[in-house]
């Protein structure tokens, strides 16, 4: 059986902030100094800002969200902390499966 593992102090931290944001604000990279940037008042709201950038700023990017306290402080917003991307993990078993076909010698 796993055990659940105990979260860094820097993660508490950032949800603590996050969750007292007063404002949120959304930035997307689009190149040397330049984003594209909005802000919200709610966490569903800056969710569905980042997706109308996505769309109106298609360069394979995803935007950041950061949620601000009254006193100026900010945290970044995550979804699924530590988790890999379902395919990249299926690409690792897959080279991981053909590597070991390779490896098998034959006569």
């Amino acid at each position: 059986m796993a055990r659940a593992r105990k979260p860094h102090p820097a993660d508490v931290a950032n949800a603590n902030v996050v969750a007292s944001a007063v404002r949120f604000e959304i930035a997307l990279f689009l190149g040397v100094g330049r984003y594209a940037t909005d802000s919200a008042e709610t966490l569903d709201e800056a969710r569905s800002k980042a997706a109308r950038l996505v769309a109106m700023h298609r360069n394979g990017r995803r935007p950041l969200i950061y949620g601000v306290t009254a006193d100026g402080r900010s945290g970044l917003v995550t979804d699924t902390p530590n988790m890999e991307d379902p395919m990249k993990t299926y690409a690792k078993k897959f080279h991981a499966q053909r590597a070991a076909k390779a490896a098998i010698p034959t006569k």
